[in-house]
């Protein structure tokens, strides 16, 4: 058996929910989308040193199938795109790439959110605020700059190997762009797949520190006491208590916070859209695509070419 496709991301993309898809295709093998362990593999990147036979372990369900795939979004990371690149050059240097895109606000909201649903399980404690959390945690930035990152896999890889897929293209119409995807692949396009409207890991599950858990791990008399509780106990009582409560408002964008992200990733974005087809204003890319309630205004999407 050998790798035939990998989608890398980008992060926060919906590329969980383009695995779940292509799996149900009769012609394409994934370890399982819906499971939280198998969905990411990671292996080429930071799960290398648990060797093949874990990795083909992944595939045992689905080893029949004719093309066999996965998805990690860390590979496509600043921190291991070149060693992932490596990698896949060494052993499977044919394979094929999926990249999937968003508009790079929304991403970077969904980033937020999962760094406060998921980051206290790896130490992580974010921001209350996206400004804060953007000047302190970096690679939110880093991970958006699509055109940036793809370019590792550029350098390696012919453009006839590369696929970039849009999600907002892929909401708007999903048949066509599967169809379009498994043209890509070289499975049946008239394949129907009927759960298109898979939603895997969306930002509406996402949940955040109430205010009592943030005063539970912030005050200096408070934060001893919960830190020497054993781990399953903290989980536990998170859980029954209500202490981890799910986003409930939109994610406030400070003026000059959006000014300046734009200035960060702003041309890398206009470059991407312009290489793959879309326009310029695809995405907001300006400042005059915001209302001065701080509520987000969509331009008009064209067709992709």
């Amino acid at each position: 058996m050998k790798i035939d496709f990998i989608v890398p991301g980008f992060s926060k993309c919906g590329t969980t929910s383009l695995c779940a898809m292509l799996a149900e295709h009769p012609e394409i093998g994934i370890p399982n989308p819906h499971d939280a362990i198998m969905k990411e593999p990671s292996f080429f990147a930071n799960e290398y040193h648990r060797g093949w036979d874990s990795y083909w372990k992944l595939f045992d369900g689905v080893a029949e199938k004719r093309l066999h795939g996965e998805g990690s979004t860390v590979y496509s990371t600043e921190e291991y795109g070149e060693v992932v690149v490596d990698r896949l050059m060494e052993y499977f240097p044919d394979v094929r790439l999926i990249f999937i895109a968003r508009d790079p606000f929304a991403r970077l909201e969904s980033s937020f959110r999962e760094m406060h649903d998921s980051g206290y399980k790896y130490g992580i404690e974010p921001p209350a605020r996206i400004d804060e959390a953007l000047r302190t945690l970096p690679n939110m930035l880093k991970d958006t700059l699509y055109w940036q990152r793809i370019q590792t896999f550029r350098r390696k890889f012919s453009d006839s190997q590369i696929k970039v897929m849009f999600l907002e293209d892929l909401e708007r119409d999903p048949a066509t762009e599967l169809a379009r995807c498994f043209e890509f692949l070289g499975v049946d396009p008239g394949v129907q797949i009927e759960s298109t409207n898979i939603r895997l890991n969306s930002g509406q599950s996402k949940r955040q520190d109430s205010k009592v858990l943030h005063f539970l791990k912030s005050n200096r008399f408070a934060s001893p006491c919960w830190n020497q509780l054993p781990e399953a106990t903290r989980n536990w009582m998170m859980k029954r208590l209500g202490l981890r409560q799910k986003f409930r408002s939109p994610i406030e964008w400070p003026a000059a916070t959006r000014a300046w992200v734009l200035e960060q990733v702003g041309d890398d974005a206009r470059q991407f859209l312009e290489f793959y087809g879309k326009p310029t204003d695809f995405w907001r890319l300006q400042m005059s695509l915001f209302t001065t309630a701080g509520q987000k205004e969509l331009p008009r999407r064209r067709a992709a070419a």
